[in-house]
């Protein structure tokens, strides 16, 4: 089954070229869903880091206070939860791309094979 559900261009029963400017659509849309979750990606990563500059000024002060040793063990707790929460993501973006790639890898087989027939004759 295609990516997106769509309508299913078969060799026969359309041109070959039609059948590839459709899953060059649906390789775009991949895309497009790829750039989208490495944005997201990209502003978990400026909070870890701003999550650690806190957490190695926390750590500095932790060791003279009762107090603060809590807060930190607070923070500590936040940015373990952040961790999990960002391998979640990434297993689950894993698991719903895997599926795609495997199909656009085996339409470019596909493809590179046809040319290749089309080129010999």
């Amino acid at each position: 089954r295609p990516v997106g559900g769509g309508p299913r261009y078969e060799t026969s029963a359309a041109h070959p070229l039609l059948r590839a400017l459709y899953e060059l659509h649906q390789v775009s849309d991949i895309l497009r869903q790829c750039t989208s979750f490495w944005s997201h990606i990209e502003g978990t990563v400026k909070e870890l880091a701003r999550s650690k500059d806190h957490a190695q000024s926390l750590l500095r002060y932790a060791s003279k206070s009762h107090r603060l040793k809590e807060r930190f063990d607070q923070r500590l707790m936040e940015y373990s939860a952040f961790w999990a929460s960002l391998l979640l993501l990434c297993d689950q973006y894993c698991a719903e791309v895997q599926p795609a790639l495997q199909q656009m890898s085996q339409f470019l087989r596909h493809a590179e094979v046809a040319a290749d027939f089309s080129d010999a004759l």
